[in-house]
């Protein structure tokens, strides 16, 4: 068989790789978030922090539904009063990459509940899904659960106990997990590794081809 003809086949086999495979939607994004107080603004940032409660963002990848972490609440037991505060999550995607290259957002709006006793309740408004569009395709994040309970008076108590107790993490932290699906068809989809492989293949065997033709006129 011909170096050429084979060259042709591997990027007929790309490009049906391409075809078969063009419905996977690769989702990368990253978490952020931060706290204000009612009639204020705030940016938000990769780790905010108020009083003793801090969020910690995360990083986000995927393809087409699958379900991640958002970030991560922890509460300290410094004392503070957490009432009127409010609480926005950011997840800023940079996969699939719309037409203009544009980044696009999802906004997740909380609260804060201070139910005394070290006891802080978060909780997300109502929709706790949100959905934000790219060129070819939409993408939506659902929380999981809608709040989250901390509670930091169990703190002193349970570490004071020794071991063989719950661990004092699982008392003052909560993650907030999301099912994250897309739709649709990217304007610039990712290639797929078996579609890059091929194509790639049939680019190799395309200059063999070319510079053994060079040999024999020379």
């Amino acid at each position: 068989m011909k170096i050429s003809t084979i060259a042709a086949i591997g990027f007929g086999l790309g490009l049906l790789t391409s075809s078969a495979f063009g419905s996977t939607i690769n989702v990368v994004a990253t978490s952020t978030g931060c706290f204000f107080t009612v009639g204020n603004t705030c940016t938000p940032i990769a780790a905010p922090t108020v009083g003793g409660l801090t969020f910690t963002g995360a990083s986000i990848s995927g393809n087409t539904t699958f379900t991640s972490s958002l970030g991560l609440f922890q509460i300290s037991d410094l004392p503070y009063d957490y009432s009127g505060i409010s609480f926005d999550l950011l997840v800023e995607f940079t996969s699939p990459v719309d037409a203009a290259d544009a980044d696009y957002t999802a906004v997740l709006a909380g609260k804060i509940n201070d139910q005394g006793n070290g006891v802080l309740k978060i909780t997300f408004d109502a929709p706790t899904s949100v959905s934000t569009n790219f060129s070819g395709g939409s993408l939506t994040v659902a929380l999981n659960d809608a709040s989250y309970t901390l509670n930091s008076a169990l703190i002193d108590s349970v570490a004071s106990e020794g071991p063989g107790n719950p661990n004092v993490a699982d008392l003052n932290s909560a993650s907030i997990s999301a099912t994250i699906t897309s739709s649709g068809t990217p304007t610039n989809p990712t290639p797929e590794p078996g579609t890059l492989v091929l194509l790639g293949t049939g680019a190799s065997l395309v200059a063999l081809s070319r510079l053994k033709t060079f040999r024999r006129k020379a």
